[in-house]
């Protein structure tokens, strides 16, 4: 682009010596007319004639080198808007050039931007799993809650949760009895409950559903070690709520809510005092 203004620019030099070397002619010949003039006072005939076929010719050549001209500037008025359209067009390639620049910059930070943001999110998720792994196991492995047969907890990306026996054999949530699920479950929401910040109670319906007696009382035996420093809110219907399962929930019930229907739309709540 700049070579071409550079030609561009060297052409109308030239044009404009040569324009100025025709006027230069243009005066040459226009003071040999008036020599020739001069002349032409007093001279003879065939002098006179001579003298006018003479000036008829510097006429002519005088016509043709302000045709030239004409022509020399018309090509110097077409090259300046040659060298305008140029100008433009480096002008436009500079600005498209710093428009892309500009672009290429805000790509590259957006590019450094989601490297960082996926580099806390895989370092975030990383912590949250240690973190809930760390929890489960002192609840699980530490307590010995089933026999010692557990050695390690293991939390894939999708938080899917199982365990390793001492053989080292994989266990599935779906190997584990109803006590141990449960168990396990409870164990997984206090260690998220931990990990979130918030002090939240957490509510757990018909804690004994599908249970045998069995692993009703393992589970209440457990509960302690897991819910430490943990309110929590078991939702039972009467069915549920039979006398030797009270019992089971009595050395750690703190409160004791009823809802009694009285009619199709009203219903009662009643507070029990607790039973020591």
């Amino acid at each position: 682009m700049l070579e071409t203004l550079n030609g561009k620019y060297n052409l109308i030099n030239v044009l404009r010596e040569k324009i100025s070397e025709n006027e230069n002619t243009i005066q040459n010949n226009n003071n040999r007319l008036i020599e020739i003039s001069t002349l032409l006072i007093g001279d003879e005939e065939s002098e006179v004639q001579e003298i006018e076929k003479m000036r008829q010719t510097n006429v002519e050549r005088l016509n043709k080198v302000k045709k030239q001209l004409d022509n020399l500037r018309d090509k110097i008025s077409d090259t300046k808007s040659e060298i305008n359209r140029l100008t433009k067009d480096r002008d436009d390639i500079l600005a498209n050039k710093t428009e892309k620049t500009d672009l290429e910059r805000q790509l590259e930070f957006c590019e450094e931007a989601i490297e960082i943001v996926e580099d806390l999110d895989k370092n975030l998720k990383k912590n949250i799993l240690d973190k809930i792994t760390e929890i489960i196991s002192k609840q699980i492995i530490n307590n010995n809650f089933s026999d010692d047969k557990f050695k390690h907890v293991m939390i894939d990306d999708n938080f899917d949760v199982s365990l390793k026996d001492f053989l080292g054999d994989k266990i599935i949530p779906g190997d584990l009895s109803g006590g141990e699920k449960r168990i396990l479950a409870l164990s997984f929401i206090v260690a998220l409950n931990n990990i979130s910040g918030f002090d939240l109670p957490l509510f757990i319906d018909a804690p004994f559903s599908a249970l045998d007696d069995t692993n009703k009382q393992l589970f209440m035996d457990n509960l302690p070690v897991f819910t430490k420093d943990k309110q929590i809110v078991f939702l039972f219907i009467g069915d549920d709520y039979k006398d030797y399962v009270e019992d089971m929930v009595n050395p750690y019930c703190n409160k004791k809510i009823e809802l009694v229907k009285k009619q199709k739309y009203i219903t009662e709540v009643k507070e029990h005092e607790r039973e020591d």
